[in-house]
């Protein structure tokens, strides 16, 4: 598959080119895939949300909004991970906003970070917002069968009646039940984490 430029790409997102659009699919469509299901998502969750992120990114481009100064992969695969973790709940009109306060801080800085490939991804991994999904993952990784299930089919904004069928609890309160008390769990393992009280101070540290 021949390479395309960043300025190839976003000339092509502009002019809806569908060479252009066929070539972002194929390139990046596995790893948006992957961020999905480390959040319980799905291949259909996936395709919405890189469906998303293309329109966001087109409305953007065209109407000015954004300026790529750096990696275009950085940028968009970035966009994606906080429309997936942080936006996904939100209705199109907020999540819109809510991208365009991040672009102009957290998503602009990323995108810029020098053309070294593992000076790039360090600054990912360094992000406040990663490292703080990179606890979550971590302690999810301990809950147990039932907690991760009952977790990921709320995430899915399942309904407590649909939990307490698939999982058979006797009632839907049962199932609210077991949801918040496996998310107490879940929480209290977070704030016990060393690395996650550090990233607190840090935060705390930068508003003042």
């Amino acid at each position: 598959m021949k390479t395309l430029s960043d300025a190839d790409i976003l000339y092509g997102i502009r002019h809806r080119d569908n060479d252009v659009l066929e070539y972002i699919y194929k390139r990046f469509f596995p790893s948006v895939h992957k961020i999905v299901k480390e959040r319980g998502g799905d291949e259909h969750d996936a395709r919405d949300l890189f469906q998303d992120a293309v329109v966001i990114l087109f409305k953007n481009i065209r109407n000015g909004k954004i300026r790529i100064k750096g990696s275009f992969p950085a940028y968009f695969l970035v966009m994606c991970r906080f429309l997936w973790y942080e936006a996904r709940d939100a209705d199109p009109s907020t999540r819109e906003t809510l991208l365009d306060q991040l672009g102009e801080s957290q998503l602009e800085s990323l995108a810029e970070t020098p053309a070294d490939t593992e000076e790039k991804r360090s600054a990912i991994r360094n992000d406040f917002d990663l490292r703080k999904e990179k606890i979550y993952q971590k302690h999810y990784r301990y809950l147990t069968t039932d907690c991760k299930k009952v977790l990921t089919m709320f995430y899915r904004k399942r309904g407590y009646e649909h939990i307490a069928h698939k999982m058979g609890y006797s009632s839907a309160g049962y199932a609210r039940r077991k949801k918040y008390l496996c998310w107490r769990h879940l929480l209290k393992r977070i704030k016990d984490d060393k690395e996650f009280k550090r990233m607190v101070k840090e935060k705390r540290g930068e508003d003042l």
